[in-house]
């Protein structure tokens, strides 16, 4: 997804990455005056399309924390009124598209025209599968905060600040802050990148109802570094689609059945007991390949550390929980994406979307 913005009449541009899934249901909303601007409240106004630039009707575009919403018209154009000023989550959503959210500052007497480009849904995935589980974010009234500070404690203006696992990203402001809104309760994880600064990492258990803030501290990189370095150092190197993998495999990950995605809390009460064993209070039955069985299959070649390494341990016995931050369990045909697959190319742990063994990922403490 792309989307570019246009402040009347300062005329700006912004590029942002692609966002989550949903499927929409009805709501009402028509479109106003393309030429009204409130003087006490802020305009968005835009047009959406698809990937092949074919422009969208019936959209919805709406902000859902303050209820108001819009549908695109035969021409994919719409216009948004009446918003009360403030930094805003506008969501874009079309039956079996990618829904599309950005932050918004709405101000009054100001409109913003964007222009949003919406991925279709691959076809892989449960359309109503997906919809319950957009519903449910929608619907989620906890909130993560935070603020982005250099090595001196200063704030940091600009940071790319990605909310992993659900597609989500916003950048700080001029005082370093940052917000997302409606964000389901569980395991959740930040990351936070700039240019010529080491990226840093956030991970917690976000509660339902919860209201969360969060420091993130980065340091800048010295000024000896070469380009290709400094990129590299920033977290947008070759080894950014670590990230990019998780945050694919947490937003596709089934709802319902028996994949796990632990957080911090939850490895922590199992106090730091070897992982085989920790596994037999949190799954009731086991399978020829399910955790704490100690004749798997494949013993230890199905365990991928940090989203990137293929173990060279002796299975999850040889892991105590007390040195695992998080945890991602994926049952035999149940990891969709193919992201662990492919670390296990030429494997035996190889396998095609949804065609594999059982999978575990393991986030070690420390290692970012």
């Amino acid at each position: 997804m792309q989307f570019c913005m246009q402040t009347v009449p300062m005329r700006n541009r912004l590029l942002v990455p692609a966002l989550f899934l949903i499927v929409s249901r009805g709501v009402a909303g028509q479109v106003p005056d393309t030429n009204a601007i409130s003087r006490t409240t802020g305009t968005l106004g835009g047009i959406v399309r698809d990937t092949l630039g074919t422009v969208l009707r019936d959209a919805e575009v709406g902000v859902p924390d303050v209820g108001r919403w819009t549908r695109t018209d035969s021409e994919g154009r719409f216009v948004l009124g009446d918003v009360p000023p403030g930094n805003r989550e506008v969501w874009v959503r079309k039956v079996g598209y990618i829904v599309v959210q950005f932050q918004w500052p709405a101000a009054a007497n100001t409109r913003l025209n964007v222009a949003v480009t919406m991925r279709p849904l691959p076809h892989t995935l449960d359309p109503v599968v997906v919809w319950a589980s957009e519903e449910k974010t929608m619907k989620s009234r906890s909130i993560v905060r935070g603020f982005v500070v250099d090595s001196a404690g200063d704030p940091v203006e600009g940071a790319e600040v990605s909310l992993l696992g659900s597609g989500r990203a916003t950048t700080t402001l001029a005082n370093g802050s940052f917000t997302f809104r409606h964000v389901s309760d569980g395991p959740r994880t930040l990351q936070a990148r700039l240019m010529g600064y080491s990226p840093s990492i956030a991970r917690f258990d976000l509660l339902a109802d919860d209201e969360r803030v969060v420091y993130l501290k980065m340091n800048q990189l010295p000024h000896t570094l070469d380009e290709v370095r400094v990129t590299a150092e920033s977290g947008y190197g070759p080894l950014s689609f670590v990230e990019k993998d998780f945050d694919a495999r947490i937003r596709w990950r089934p709802q319902q059945g028996s994949t796990v995605f632990m957080g911090p809390v939850q490895m922590q009460n199992l106090r730091g007991i070897p992982l085989d064993m920790a596994m037999r209070g949190v799954f009731k039955g086991f399978t020829r390949d399910a955790p704490g069985q100690r004749s798997t299959a494949i013993p230890g070649e199905c365990i991928l550390e940090d989203g990137l390494r293929r173990s060279n341990r002796n299975g999850l016995r040889s892991y105590s929980a007390e040195e695992v931050e998080m945890l991602e369990y994926y049952p035999p045909n149940t990891e969709w994406t193919g992201t662990i697959a492919l670390r296990f190319s030429g494997t035996a742990c190889d396998g095609a979307p949804g065609h594999h063994p059982a999978y575990y990922v393991l986030w070690l403490k420390g290692k970012k």
